[in-house]
């Protein structure tokens, strides 16, 4: 698992990675995660991946990734190193963005589908500041199934 280390949804998104370990029973090791910040991000997005991680991946037959810009930019490092996706390593990501799609082969990535979450925060925060009573509100994600995994 690749996962952003400053912001919510990287914990967020980590918590149900874990989950998902644990319903099937598989082991979760330090050696399996790489967790990055802001500034971090500048690295991966450039195409220079850490060796511990591209070692730790060798070793690895899939990976989750914290967003699809991160995915494609690992994907392509990860092939262009003689790694053929998914054969040899699935990817799936997060956001279901047009990083997925227009990566090669496109890039299975877990998506809000119909329910446009910006939105759903705006309208939200419109009733509050209208003094309206508000509850959390949470938007299911929906595997968007392609060739990367």
């Amino acid at each position: 698992g690749i996962f952003k280390s400053d912001d919510i949804q990287g914990h967020q998104r980590y918590a149900g990675y874990a989950d998902a370990l644990r319903d099937c029973n598989l082991p979760m090791e330090d050696w399996q995660l790489f967790w990055y910040n802001t500034e971090g991000k500048a690295q991966l997005l450039s195409g220079e991946f850490p060796e511990a991680l591209v070692q730790a991946l060798r070793r690895c037959t899939a990976v989750v990734c914290y967003n699809d810009e991160i995915a494609s930019r690992l994907e392509d490092y990860m092939m262009r190193r003689g790694l053929k996706v998914p054969q040899e390593l699935s990817i799936v990501s997060f956001d279901n963005s047009l990083y997925s799609d227009l990566s090669c082969p496109r890039i299975t990535s877990l998506s809000h589908k119909e329910h446009n979450v910006g939105r759903l925060a705006a309208e939200l925060l419109i009733r509050l500041m209208q003094g309206e009573l508000c509850h959390s509100e949470s938007a299911p994600w929906v595997l968007m199934e392609k060739e990367s995994s």
